[in-house]
């Protein structure tokens, strides 16, 4: 079965994982959900991942993380979907003091709030 928006399922599954606080997720592998991944434990959000299986059956594992039996992740949620796209001027983001960002480009450049790198 194709999925029309592989990010909001990985999401999703992160969210359902920690409604039921389970350790691990695992999740259909791609170099997409890699990066956010990557962003994800660079900012501590996640313990780890790792990719696991062969070609076409890759799955992303990620080890949750917790805080006195609390999830880190407290609201995860996209804003910019296929069906309603979203275009946000630089001058007008305004988080809060615990909020983070993270901001993906069509030529696969990743930026968070304190890094930047580039996924291809």
């Amino acid at each position: 079965m194709s999925m029309s928006d592989p990010i909001a399922d990985m999401l999703t599954r992160i969210r359902n994982a920690h409604l039921v606080a389970k350790k691990q997720v695992n999740i259909p592998a791609s170099r997409l959900k890699s990066a956010i991944a990557s962003v994800m434990q660079q900012e501590g959000y996640i313990e780890s991942f790792d990719v696991e299986g062969e070609a076409a059956a890759k799955t992303l594992s990620l080890k949750l993380k917790y805080y006195d039996g609390l999830p880190v992740i407290a609201n995860l949620q996209r804003i910019s979907k296929p069906s309603l796209r979203v275009y946000v001027g630089s001058q007008s983001v305004v988080l809060n003091y615990y909020q983070r960002l993270t901001v993906a480009f069509f030529s696969g450049c990743f930026f968070s709030i304190r890094q930047k790198f580039r996924l291809f």
